[in-house]
């Protein structure tokens, strides 16, 4: 009798870890896309710094491929007044330094 039960209990245990190995290996979530950094930006009053050291202030309407485009763009240099720019702004992403979003 001593050896059914011991027999049982060994098969209880066994089972028990088989179910836990069972729980534990369900697949883990899909990680979510990472999001679009110029989400952040686009449609925000942006300065584009670029690496001339000037900086162009609008507001960042969209990004398409290596171009952005600004609206109601200013200019600013160092030593100059800002300048305003007619029409849209349009910087080649090579040329940018970094952009502050205000």
């Amino acid at each position: 009798m001593e050896i059914f039960v011991s027999v049982l209990v060994a098969l209880s245990v066994l089972y028990c870890v088989y179910c836990m190995w069972k729980i534990q290996r369900k697949p883990a979530p899909a990680p979510e896309p990472a999001p679009n950094p110029w989400e952040v930006v686009v449609a925000r009053r942006c300065v584009v710094n670029l690496k001339t050291g000037r900086a162009v202030d609008g507001v960042l309407i969209r990004k398409d491929g290596p171009l952005l485009f600004l609206r109601n763009a200013v200019l600013l240099e160092e030593g100059n007044e800002p300048a305003a720019i007619d029409g849209e702004a349009v910087i080649q992403s090579e040329h940018v330094d970094f952009i502050q979003a205000l």
